[in-house]
């Protein structure tokens, strides 16, 4: 196995063997300790292979049906086909592009899938006084001059995504 780029929180290794190369995507150990943690990455995948099932392009882990999850040694994985490819960066996205991620998330959405044990979308903002709270706090830190300016901005958005 060798490592490779990506994976934010968790690790992502490329296994070669005689059948194939797999993606091997090793959790975080503080993520995967977390209340209800595995059980969404179960159901993440169990989702994503009903996207698969219905036509939508999807990467779904092995045996995402029965156990996707795979605990050696007290360190969790999840292994997927892997698939070659370059990352895009987001400043180099075209319109054709972002036109394809679209028609993909409108397929997505026309599905209406739901999946028990995977709570819907939430109708919590944050509100206001912890939108000031986290910008107070954040007063010595290099992000505090553009979030003071986003404020209202993240205030009303907020508010909005409630109204919604």
């Amino acid at each position: 196995m060798t490592a490779v780029a990506g994976g934010f929180s968790h690790r992502v290794w490329r296994l070669r063997t005689d059948s194939g190369d797999f993606a091997v995507k090793q959790l975080n150990p503080g993520v995967a300790a977390r209340p209800s943690a595995l059980h969404r990455f179960r159901a993440s995948e169990q989702i994503a292979a009903a996207f698969s099932d219905a036509g939508i392009r999807a990467v779904v882990a092995r045996d995402a049906s029965a156990e996707p999850l795979r605990d050696i040694g007290g360190i969790w994985l999840l292994t997927y086909p892997w698939i070659e490819g370059t990352p895009v960066a987001l400043s180099r996205v075209t319109a054709d592009q972002a036109r394809i991620v679209g028609g993909i998330l409108g397929h997505l959405h026309r599905r209406d899938l739901a999946h028990s044990g995977v709570p819907g979308p939430s109708r919590r903002g944050i509100p206001a006084g912890r939108w000031r709270d986290l910008a107070e706090r954040s007063a010595d830190r290099p992000w505090s001059g553009p979030l003071g300016e986003a404020l209202p901005h993240l205030i009303s958005v907020s508010a909005d995504c409630v109204a919604a």
